[in-house]
């Protein structure tokens, strides 16, 4: 078959301006034995020889069918399916058969019946044994969450903007979902959740975490209306923050890889024998978490007033040296060592501080030039 043979659409069905004289409406049954039903047609009367008693079809009755017929073709015909779920209809049939799709309540979002006489509500996700979503090309976790301003988050759609909340498939308007900073505590790390007003998608920010539903879904704990976006850590004056040397957000889907950089500890001096840190100022913040991995590095030029002696850089991780250190030996006093130390890991999801750490061997005061680069997920 070619689609080129498509038959001629009904513009209006059969009927349609009838004068109520000449249609009838088709009732399910009828105690009428000479008028059509759904449920016996043309009755036994219509086909009987008048004069062995019969009665002739009524054109009205032959009208209203028609009418009825075409009328589902036109709405067919006009893109008017599949249908809203109807649990009326539903009883009536004694359940939707397998392959059945009805549209949800959610416009965009359709069902599909995997069963024969489904009696089950597919927008009840108490309910909806025997349903499978169809998402018209969008799928779970297609959103974005970015920094718009020191004062708002915004989630924007992702390759199609599909995020599942409280069960049901919810699409991301283009413009996005804005969230404040008002009212949130500074330096507190807060997971950003969407929920549905009952017409929107709407951010909330929650010091609550997340878990694992057993649909698949990360969500509240506890509240599983709420769905996971992201993570942010407010920053000392209590606002959005993501930057090179601040990486306070971290997206839950659709995470890209970032530089991160802190700034030169320009000169700063120990005399510790022990590897501490140089300069607060240069630290890095960022979140992580979720397997993601982050990778370091400390690095630049260190000196030792006093020369035969080591100096050496390593990185902290929340005020804790991690990972290799790297020194060098002078050979004269003040004499500049280049040093680079690496650390990299994949913690559990928290939000890290990176400070450049120093140290010295035996005497002098060491001056070092150094700061912290790598990339971060987020």
């Amino acid at each position: 078959m070619k689609a080129i043979a498509i038959p001629t659409k009904f513009p209006i069905p059969f009927a349609s301006s009838a004068a109520p004289d000449f249609i009838n409406p088709i009732p399910t049954t009828t105690p009428n034995p000479n008028i059509a039903s759904l449920e016996l047609g043309f009755p036994p009367a219509n086909a009987t020889d008048v004069a062995a008693g019969g009665v002739p079809p009524n054109v009205k009755d032959e009208n209203g069918i028609l009418n009825q017929v075409t009328a589902w073709c036109q709405w067919v015909a006009a893109g008017g399916a599949p249908m809203f779920y109807d649990a009326s209809f539903q009883t009536t049939i004694a359940g939707y058969p397998q392959g059945a799709v009805v549209m949800s309540s959610a416009l965009g979002n359709s069902w599909q019946s995997t069963v024969d006489d489904n009696l089950t509500n597919p927008d009840d996700p108490n309910t909806s044994a025997g349903w499978v979503g169809l998402t018209n090309g969008i799928a779970h976790g297609q959103v974005t969450v970015i920094v718009n301003s020191p004062t708002q988050l915004i989630m924007f759609p992702y390759n199609g903007g599909g995020l599942i909340i409280n069960g049901f498939m919810r699409r991301t308007p283009f413009v996005g979902v804005a969230l404040s900073n008002s009212g949130l505590l500074a330096s507190t790390a807060y997971h950003i959740y969407a929920g549905w007003s009952g017409s929107a998608i709407t951010l909330v920010a929650d010091t609550v975490g997340s878990a694992l539903g057993t649909n698949g879904v990360r969500t509240k704990a506890g509240d599983p209306t709420l769905t996971l976006v992201a993570v942010a850590t407010t920053t000392a004056a209590g606002q959005f923050a993501d930057n090179l040397a601040q990486r306070l957000l971290f997206n839950f889907f659709n995470r890209t890889t970032k530089p991160i950089q802190g700034a030169n500890t320009s000169g700063a001096t120990t005399a510790s024998n022990l590897y501490v840190p140089l300069a607060v100022g240069s630290n890095v913040s960022f979140i992580t978490g979720f397997g993601e991995a982050y990778s370091l590095a400390c690095h630049g030029v260190a000196s030792l007033s006093i020369g035969g002696n080591t100096v050496g850089v390593q990185i902290g991780i929340n005020n804790v040296a991690v990972g290799i250190n790297s020194s060098m030996t002078t050979s004269l006093a003040n004499g500049s060592c280049p040093l680079t130390a690496p650390w990299s890991d994949a913690p559990t999801l928290g939000t890290y501080t990176a400070t450049p750490f120093g140290s010295v061997t035996n005497a002098g005061i060491g001056s070092f030039s150094v700061l912290i680069s790598g990339t971060v997920r987020g």
